[in-house]
């Protein structure tokens, strides 16, 4: 009994979603965006920006091992066999989930000892390359493991894990530091809980034999554009500590932590866009897929600049209160790392569009991420050891606002999606953000960002009404096309 609640089987008929199970997923994704904030929150409070900086530099480390393999072959998964439910072919589903896994058995072992001996080759402790190594399987696992519910459509399964997780990773993190207080060990307590969501969704495949030969190309191409454009946050965050030191460092994870639940949130809103373009792909519906990725923009262009905007308006106030007096420096980082992380939220539902149509636009996807890592690459090698953490700030926003724009005007020209308009709100809306920072920084009333994030809010309201208004009257006028082929990652 207790395997099978635990087994999730492979099935290409699911029943269509509810607006319950959409916000219990989206509850889900907040639930792992807030308890990664805490996680660094408690880190940096009780430990100071020093061991911040150390821990999020192994963290970010970690991480970008992830995306070489494990993070691809859960988008692949997600693309795959939500690609398969499209066609309902239920042994194309079961031979893609089969060859995915072993792919990821594979490259798990060999990236996990490729984490410990060289973060140890980079002058950290025995202990701490453990913890890196430990942090790729469980990172890794969890990517997997949570592509293959969104692939399956088991969004609400997907939902109920991430809270469960989320309640005990910031219960086990604070016990841990309870009890032998803040040290880089208890990322070991962050590793163990991945694991255990991976291990609560496991899943059986039959010895089936169908075409997947397209499917490693897929997972290649998309690793080179996951590490080129994801994983240039990374390498910002171990940039930050090579030109900023462990504290400049500290001040820069900081920064980024602030901003993080609301990338969490776009990155989880988009994993449930994907799998309905997937499934678009696979029924060839190109059509109906760009207009799902342009509303999809439209609101995420809506809310996300808005949101990160109110944050760094109101981190002069915020980060005092949040991090104490001695990370007042990681203000100004905080403001500049907005703007990049702006444009890429907006820019997902372009990204996700270009991954999912074919394998050319996928590589120009691909392609468009090394250029943005290029020119972010080049403002640190210019400004990096004259500006320290703000020169490296600079050049991932330039990095990260390359790919967006460049994506979104490719979905746009060649793709037939709606983004244009949208992109163009959102550097209206950036360009105020900016102004309004330098007015905040040079006026002497303690209230001004109180002011200002208010006058923010009046004018982002008035940009975004008109377009959310005639979203929502497409919406109303739209044929109900069958639930079964329109809305098919089913919640379950």
């Amino acid at each position: 009994m207790l395997f099978r609640w635990l087994h999730v089987p492979l099935d290409v008929h699911s029943p269509a979603p509810s607006a319950r199970h959409s916000a219990l997923a989206m509850a889900g994704s907040i639930a792992q965006s807030v308890s990664r904030f805490v996680v660094n929150w408690l880190i940096g409070r009780l430990g100071g920006p020093s061991l911040l900086g150390q821990a999020a530099s192994t963290i970010a480390f970690a991480q970008l091992l992830t995306l070489v393999g494990p993070t691809s072959i859960g988008v692949a998964l997600t693309r795959e066999l939500a690609n398969a439910r499209g066609q309902k072919d239920l042994e194309l589903l079961e031979a893609r989930a089969a060859h995915l896994s072993r792919r990821s058995w594979q490259v798990l072992p060999l990236l996990s000892v490729i984490a410990l001996f060289a973060w140890r080759a980079g002058g950290n402790s025995w202990t701490t390359g453990l913890a890196a190594a430990s942090l790729v399987m469980g990172y890794s696992l969890y990517n997997i493991t949570r592509g293959k519910l969104y692939g399956l459509g088991r969004l609400r399964r997907s939902a109920l894990w991430d809270l469960g997780t989320s309640v005990a990773l910031i219960l086990l993190v604070a016990v841990a530091i309870a009890l032998f207080g803040a040290r880089l060990e208890i990322l070991f307590a962050v590793a163990a809980v991945y694991v255990l969501y991976s291990l609560m969704n496991t899943s059986g495949h039959r010895g089936v034999h169908a075409k997947t030969s397209g499917t490693d190309r897929f997972v290649i191409i998309d690793l080179v554009g996951t590490v080129a454009s994801a994983g240039f946050l990374q390498v910002s965050i171990l940039a930050s500590r090579h030109w900023g030191g462990e504290i400049g460092s500290g001040h820069y994870s900081a920064a980024f932590s602030l901003a993080l639940p609301v990338s969490l949130l776009v990155r989880s809103a988009t994993q449930v866009l994907y799998p309905r373009l997937a499934v678009d792909s696979g029924a060839s519906a190109g059509d109906r897929a760009a207009v799902h990725a342009s509303a999809f923009a439209t609101v995420m262009a809506a809310i996300i600049p808005l949101a990160l905007g109110l944050i760094g308006l109101l981190g002069p106030q915020i980060v005092p209160v949040l991090w104490g007096d001695q990370y007042r420096a990681a203000v100004a980082p905080l403001q500049i790392i907005i703007v990049g992380l702006t444009l890429a939220g907006v820019a997902t539902a372009s990204v996700s569009l270009m991954t999912v149509t074919s394998a050319r636009t996928q590589a120009v996807a691909t392609a468009l991420s090394i250029v943005g890592a290029l020119i972010g690459a080049a403002v640190w090698l210019f400004a990096g050891e004259s500006w320290g953490i703000l020169g490296v700030a600079a050049g991932y926003s330039a990095g990260a606002g390359a790919i967006a724009i460049g994506c979104m005007i490719f979905a746009q020209v060649r793709l037939g999606a709606l983004m244009g308009p949208t992109l163009v709100r959102a550097l209206l809306q950036l360009g105020i953000f900016g102004g309004l920072c330098v007015w905040t920084s040079t006026a002497d009333h303690a209230g001004t960002p109180v002011y200002a994030s208010g006058l923010f809010t009046a004018i982002s309201a008035t940009l975004w009404m008109i377009p959310l208004r005639q979203l929502r009257g497409r919406h109303r006028l739209a044929p109900r096309d069958n639930q079964s082929e329109t809305r098919p990652e089913a919640m379950n």
